[in-house]
């Protein structure tokens, strides 16, 4: 399967991000949890899975651990990791270290800031995938972002070819490997109006990190869910495989969630996480064009027709979460070669004219269906 996650270094893993996509809420699903389904699994008769759940990066987190050591307060575990996570990396905050990076205009590029250890994985793994994704990945497209409305600006003009070509100017990526490496704990401004944003891939990557704790800590194994992206580990107590419940595609942004299909993942795979991304039919119409909100970064113009949704298995979260906004770039013509060749299990969600939908998948995904809903 995809070789691209690393240990975490001598102690922590080089893990992913993804593009600026809306992705649809991912949950673990059983039949018995009702209206509002959340991250379960069975205990075996005398020993029950301990849940939690918690506020975390504008969202949720939940976590139902199997064999967890009673004597290891495990919320504050969790909590106290995330919290690290959202003070490294969030965009809310302007004392958070990505803001002061953003933040920062040196007087020449390009220029070197220090960096701490989530967002050195995070960069890093922004410059890999971003070549394995053959260019469909890039945090730094802020700039096309407010260009075409989608950021604080709503009403703008359609832009013209070059207003397009100078914002695409300001994506790091494009200069990435062109001049010298930054030192070791700092990474590079390659222009000076470069920004980052890894709110879309953060949940991801905070899901992974979660799993390395709870794992360090001899918990014999669990169901991880950070706003959505899902991520297991180990053995359930009861030996089956673990359930995640995958939605379907979302008609507005605001829909009602709905579960279509429920995929059953092995202890004993590779793949171990799963994450999904769509287009929620969020649009933007600039006098007689209508556009998706997801921005191809190798063009720097909206697609127009973006598949539904995508849904990605992978070894690890960060990497489910990366390709699964890749893919919606890519479309099933690009995305289903280029992702069987990483290794990865993936389906497209695309729309028909009367409304109704069509998969396609890669070969290694039905097989990973054990239950269809809402059909």
């Amino acid at each position: 399967m995809i070789q691209e996650s690393i240990g975490h270094g001598e102690g922590r893993r080089k893990l992913a991000f993804p593009l600026f996509v809306l992705g649809l809420l991912l949950l673990a699903w059983a039949p018995s949890c009702g209206d509002a389904p959340t991250p379960t699994s069975a205990p075996t008769q005398g020993e029950q899975a301990l849940r939690l759940q918690g506020s975390t990066m504008g969202t949720t987190w939940s976590a139902s651990l199997h064999g967890a050591d009673p004597e290891v307060d495990w919320s504050a575990v969790i909590q106290a990791e995330l919290d690290e996570i959202e003070t490294a990396l969030t965009t809310w905050n302007a004392e958070s270290e990505l803001m002061r990076f953003n933040a920062w205009r040196p007087d020449e590029v390009p220029a070197y800031f220090p960096a701490g250890e989530h967002l050195l994985d995070c960069f890093d793994l922004a410059w890999r995938y971003r070549f394995s994704t053959q260019g469909a990945f890039d945090p730094s497209i802020q700039p096309l972002v407010d260009l075409w409305g989608f950021g604080s600006e709503r009403e703008r003009p359609l832009p013209s070819e070059q207003q397009v070509n100078q914002a695409r100017e300001q994506s790091f990526l494009m200069f990435l490997g062109y001049g010298n490496y930054p030192p070791e704990d700092h990474i590079p401004k390659a222009v000076k109006g470069m920004e980052l944003d890894f709110s879309a891939f953060a949940k991801g990557y905070a899901a992974d990190l979660l799993v390395e704790i709870a794992g360090a800590e001899a918990c014999r194994g669990g169901l991880i869910e950070v706003g959505g992206e899902i991520r297991v580990f180990g053995e359930r107590s009861d030996g089956g495989p673990w359930r995640i419940g995958v939605e379907s595609p979302a008609e507005h942004p605001g829909a009602p969630k709905v579960i279509g299909t429920v995929l059953a993942i092995e202890p004993s795979w590779n793949l171990k996480a799963v994450a999904t991304s769509g287009d929620s039919r969020n649009r933007r119409t600039i006098g007689d064009y209508t556009f998706s909100h997801i921005i191809d970064p190798r063009t720097g113009w909206p697609l127009v027709d973006p598949p539904a949704s995508v849904t990605v298995v992978a070894p690890d979260c960060a990497t489910a979460d990366a390709w699964a906004t890749a893919l919606m770039v890519l479309g099933p013509e690009e995305g289903l070669p280029l992702a069987t060749e990483h290794g990865l299990e993936v389906c497209f969600q695309l729309r028909n004219e009367d409304g109704s939908y069509r998969e396609l998948a890669t070969e290694g995904y039905e097989p990973l269906v054990a239950e269809r809903l809402n059909r």
